[in-house]
């Protein structure tokens, strides 16, 4: 199966599970926009509502909702397999940890990306696949 997810400029809608290791997966849903603006260079907005449960001041339990914000700003490069890109992400931007920066590769049947935590002491990093 060949795709064309961040290839071509589109809008997805996004609704299904996401799975950590050691917890059970969560519902989600969320939408997905991609833009070319120029030769090679994407955008690529991403936005999620993951659930949780929160504590109240009674000890009581309460099912609320969090939004996840990511906005890509991209460069895939001529031979359209390999690409890198920076990434403001909502919530370790709360943490004032700046941006994110990394790399993407792109196989026939998914999207793989490494990134890190840029100006981070503690040199976090991600993986995840698409």
């Amino acid at each position: 199966m060949t795709h064309t997810f961040l290839l071509q400029p589109g809008q997805w809608t996004l609704k299904g599970f996401w799975c950590e290791t050691h917890l059970n997966p969560l519902p989600i849903e969320g939408t997905v926009n991609i833009v070319w603006n120029q030769p090679n260079w994407f955008s690529y907005t991403q936005r999620l509502t993951l659930p949780y449960y929160q504590q109240n001041s009674t000890n009581n339990y309460y099912f609320s909702s969090s939004e996840l914000s990511l906005n890509y700003r991209g460069y895939l490069g001529f031979q359209q397999n390999q690409y890198t890109f920076v990434l403001k992400h909502n919530q370790l931007g709360n943490l004032e940890l700046g941006n994110l920066e990394g790399n993407g590769w792109i196989t026939p049947t998914s999207i793989i990306q490494r990134y890190w935590v840029l100006n981070d002491r503690k040199r976090r990093q991600g993986f995840e696949t698409f």
